[in-house]
């Protein structure tokens, strides 16, 4: 990687080239947008050919601030998500598949982060779910209880490992249809 950026990546994505400062450049869909974090999806580049494989990207930038001490101790963001999915994965807890997570460190301490999983076709959140984006689940009684057990059965999950997860909104979980299974929930 180029000017100064490091990575990790999944075997299946290890071969992947691409600039990471382009990465979020016209993404296909934003979903989330703050001053100092982005998350989208985009359909990525290898060496000029185009994937037949979307990802969500987050990219963010940790400034120079108190915390950016403990930021540098604990290490980039992207590693920690990545390591973490793969960890939950792992432990058959329904989680987002990594791909890989790339960071650089720049000048005053400022880390550059960008974490990369695989964009399941047709998935939102489950609070578009709940604000009737998704007419089938709303509409059906059956089927809404079978997603809230599987969000149920997911923060159980991950209590029994030994994880607390310390933001579990809706917008962290990830519905989707799974083909004749019914939909399926992931974190």
């Amino acid at each position: 990687l180029a000017d100064g950026w490091q990575g990790l990546a999944v075997e299946k994505w290890a071969d992947l080239v691409f600039e990471p400062e382009k990465l979020t450049e016209n993404p296909q869909a934003v979903f989330k947008s703050a001053p100092d974090s982005t998350t989208g999806l985009k359909e990525l580049e290898n060496n000029g050919k185009i994937l037949k494989v979307s990802f969500v990207f987050k990219k963010n930038v940790s400034r120079f601030k108190g915390r950016t001490i403990v930021d540098f101790v604990r290490g980039a963001k992207a590693v920690r998500n990545f390591n973490l999915a793969l960890e939950l994965n792992g432990k058959q807890i329904d989680s987002a598949r990594p791909a890989a997570a790339l960071w650089r460190r720049n000048g005053l301490g400022e880390i550059e982060n960008i974490y990369l999983a695989e964009y399941i076709p047709g998935s939102m959140s489950l609070y578009d779910v709940a604000f009737g984006k998704n007419p089938e689940i709303i509409s059906n009684f059956r089927l809404r209880k079978e997603v809230i057990n599987q969000v149920a059965q997911i923060i159980a999950k991950l209590r029994k490992g030994g994880y607390w997860h310390r933001d579990s909104k809706a917008g962290n979980f990830i519905v989707y249809k799974n083909g004749d299974e019914g939909y399926r929930v992931k974190l």
